[in-house]
């Protein structure tokens, strides 16, 4: 998924059609770029746990479910997130940052296994949900050393900016081509209400969230707690 502040190959060009691409060997460029539209990864986490609430009450759910999720390993989420950001901050390991990004996922990953394997029900399933879509992006991000991203999606999804060299960068992209593996995986589809691209990978996260909020909410009826049994 392409957010606010990634790498970037290029400048956009002008794409009549999907494919129309050119594959660049060399290593990607950091760069930061500001929409006029707001924050479009701000929109897209909104949109995800806004389903889900939706999907909740929708279902007859509470709020008072969320109370009940208690996750394991929340540490090891906040760390592998730490570890992704140090790139970031310290220049003198840039040359590495396909490691940190690897250890970031892994440890993510990990978290994600731990806490599907101690959650019951509808919830761990919106667990493995998530799981597969963090494995998706994992797998093709670990294959490429960075996020393939399509020009045409990138174009189809209303983004013109100027892309401005910078260094540093969280989120590394590198341009789709013929030599991408597994292509399809990568950010190719585009999002124009958002001005974003994002990847099959980024859509079942979404969905796995939204499926957890919900099935939380699930867990816990609304009015279920207005009456005692009688004693």
């Amino acid at each position: 998924m392409t957010g606010q502040t990634f790498t970037w190959l290029f400048s956009p060009e002008k794409v009549d059609r999907p494919g129309n691409e050119t594959f660049l060997p060399q290593g990607g460029i950091s760069t930061a770029q500001t929409f006029e539209e707001g924050n479009p990864v701000l929109l897209l986490l909104a949109t995800m746990i806004g389903l889900g609430l939706v999907a909740g009450v929708l279902l007859g759910g509470s709020l008072a479910g969320l109370k009940e999720l208690h996750f394991k390993l929340v540490w090891m989420l906040f760390a592998s997130l730490l570890i992704a950001l140090i790139p970031v901050f310290v220049d003198s390991v840039h040359a590495h940052r396909r490691l940190f990004i690897l250890a970031t996922f892994a440890g993510i990953l990990v978290f994600l296994v731990v806490n599907i394997l101690s959650m019951r029900g509808e919830v761990r399933a919106g667990m493995v949900v998530i799981a597969i879509g963090w494995a998706l992006n994992f797998i093709v991000i670990a294959s490429n050393g960075a996020m393939p991203l399509s020009r045409w999606a990138y174009q189809r999804s209303g983004q013109t900016e100027t892309v401005t060299q910078g260094t540093g960068g969280f989120y590394r992209v590198v341009l789709a081509g013929p030599h991408t593996k597994l292509r399809a995986l990568g950010d190719v589809i585009p999002i124009r209400p958002y001005r974003q691209v994002v990847s099959i990978g980024d859509i079942v996260l979404v969905l796995g969230v939204a499926f957890v909020i919900a099935a939380a909410m699930r867990s816990v009826r609304r009015g279920a707690s207005a009456e005692q049994p009688a004693q």
